[in-house]
């Protein structure tokens, strides 16, 4: 008798965030090729709420940058991009404007500059200049009596055409 295995490729698991990690990933790898001092990143997808122990925040979070925030057991420090999970069901290029408002964030701590304050609420103009040089556009975001100045971005329609390859791949994943 002769022995059989199986060879079907296993099939991804349809609940995973694996392949949106993979998206996200890419979109990050594409925009270091635009900007090389882009340092990189652990991408990772949270919940809104996962820091105030399951209770809901009262402003929308989209994502943030976080410095030096993990470790390698060889000493390596890398940042941290999060994207809450609540904001994915937005169009892709919605999701990649997070992903590049967060990069210009990233940008500015490589390159020694302070780009916020309120521990990390309010966008000043050093964020809004390199934001409009990574090609969004920037503009004010006040919600209720807080205003978290030059925080309000989107991607110009180039932006969209040029890292159209990365948001299509984006789109298939979400």
């Amino acid at each position: 008798m002769e022995n059989k295995t199986n060879t079907k490729p296993k099939k991804e698991r349809e609940a995973s965030l694996v392949p949106l990690i993979r998206a996200c990933e890419d979109c990050w790898s594409a925009i270091r090729k635009e900007h090389p001092r882009l340092p990189e990143v652990v991408l990772l997808i949270e919940s809104n709420s996962a820091s105030l122990g399951g209770k809901k925040k009262t402003t929308a979070k989209l994502g943030h940058f976080f410095n030096n925030s993990w470790r390698k057991a060889d000493g390596t420090m890398y940042h941290e991009v999060v994207l809450t999970g609540e904001h994915l069901a937005r169009p892709a290029t919605a999701v990649f404007g997070t992903l590049l408002h967060e990069a210009a964030h990233a940008l500015n701590f490589a390159n020694g500059l302070q780009d916020t304050s309120r521990n990390g609420r309010y966008h000043n103009k050093v964020f809004k200049t390199t934001a409009m040089d990574m090609g969004m556009i920037v503009s004010k975001l006040k919600i209720k009596n807080s205003s978290f100045g030059w925080a309000r971005t989107q991607c110009t329609p180039a932006i969209v055409q040029k890292y159209k390859k990365s948001i299509k791949n984006l789109q298939t994943a979400m």
